[in-house]
């Protein structure tokens, strides 16, 4: 039996997570013609995360695998954006009506759960293996032998690393990366009816923020970051409580927020990325997502690189090209949209995590001084994506 060298007829493709990039690859790959099957180590594909914004590249990224309609219809328009203090007052304004009108796609708001829900209903229940957790791989003459904890293993032309910021996959592929610490971390959650605010907003603080975002169905997801040292909060009361703690004195909603959310539904991680890799994949084996170009959520567009990646992905390994050269172009189209968006959100999160009292009054004014046809550019490049 001789390797799948080409394209040209279906490769077998097993993908390691069942996350948004992995999904989305499984689909970007079948539509290409090749059969793929996911296998995620979770017992089901959960709603970690709580909510996500998809700016317009992402929803174009979708629209090519004609997806993007249900994501829109599943989740809610973001109208405008709004960055301001901890006492309220605005320092400047993001019209994403406008971005809209200029890209021709939609940014929105929408439950994790609900996107992966989308993506899921593309694929064939065949197709996913859950509770099937990656363990290695050995490349052989016919392809990939991938193994997985549970002690099963299983053959294909190639694998796709899609396994997340802490990847087991890059674990072997490019043993010693490592993640760069950020220096805060990251609370999340969603409630109902409590504190509903109708429009987005980022509120800074010195060392800390927080987050609103509307996602329709009188749901709000909300996220929060702290300056800390890594550590872990598994205590569902002690992760609100120093919600509480920290954002009592700061504008409503926020306070009210913060009150009406179940702490059991109350996420918590602190917030890593990496500097861009010297390699994305060997002769068989790609990384793609946050295993590969993770980024702090500044830009709110971890997501998107991940549905950008599965994409061209997707394309790349439909053009007919040996599988070799397929990875090679695939990461030619993506090293340096994925390090400039990496490195745009690291100095965001620098900037926003200020906690020198004194120096957040200078970021502010000049904040409040900078011109919106500056963020405008800074928005309208990350929100334009062509494969």
């Amino acid at each position: 039996m001789a390797v799948n060298d080409h394209p040209a007829r279906p490769l077998q493709v097993i993908i390691a997570g069942g996350g948004i990039a992995g999904l989305t690859a499984a689909i970007a790959l079948r539509r290409a013609g090749h059969d793929v099957h996911v296998h995620e180590r979770a017992p089901q594909l959960s709603a970690v995360g709580a909510g996500i914004t998809l700016w317009p590249n992402a929803i174009k990224a979708l629209r090519t695998l004609d997806l993007a309609e249900a994501v829109i219809a599943a989740g809610t328009r973001v109208g405008s954006a709004s960055i301001l203090t901890s006492n309220g007052r605005l320092l400047g304004r993001s019209d994403l009506s406008s971005l809209e009108e200029k890209v021709g796609e939609p940014t929105i708001a929408i439950h994790r759960a609900d996107l992966l829900a989308v993506l899921r209903k593309d694929l064939e229940q065949s197709a996913i293996s859950l509770a099937s957790e990656f363990l290695s791989y050995d490349e052989t003459g016919l392809g990939v032998l991938v193994r997985f904890a549970d002690g099963s293993s299983r053959s294909s032309d190639i694998l796709v690393g899609a396994d997340g910021i802490h990847s087991a996959v890059r674990g072997q592929l490019l043993p010693g990366v490592s993640l760069r610490d950020s220096g805060y971390a990251a609370w999340r959650g969603v409630v109902g009816e409590g504190g509903i605010q109708r429009s987005t907003s980022e509120s800074w603080g010195c060392g800390s923020r927080f987050g609103i975002v509307p996602l329709g169905n009188n749901r709000t997801y909300w996220f929060a970051t702290i300056n800390t040292a890594p550590t872990t909060i598994d205590d569902p009361m002690k992760r609100k409580a120093a919600m509480e703690a920290a954002f009592a004195g700061w504008h409503e909603p926020i306070p009210a927020i913060v009150r009406a959310t179940d702490p059991r539904s109350i996420l918590y991680n602190h917030i890593f990325d990496a500097e861009p890799l010297p390699r994305w994949h060997s002769r068989r084996v790609i990384l793609i997502g946050d295993a590969v170009h993770p980024t702090t959520p500044n830009m709110g567009q971890g997501g998107g690189m991940a549905i950008e990646s599965a994409v061209v992905l997707g394309r790349c390994l439909s053009e007919k090209l040996p599988v070799s050269d397929a990875f090679e172009e695939f990461v030619r189209r993506r090293k340096q949209r994925t390090a400039w968006i990496t490195g745009q959100s690291w100095r965001i999160g620098r900037l926003g995590q200020i906690g020198n009292p004194v120096l957040c009054g200078l970021r502010n004014g000049i904040i409040r001084a900078t011109p919106r046809s500056m963020m405008d550019k800074q928005l309208m490049t990350a929100a334009t994506f062509s494969i």
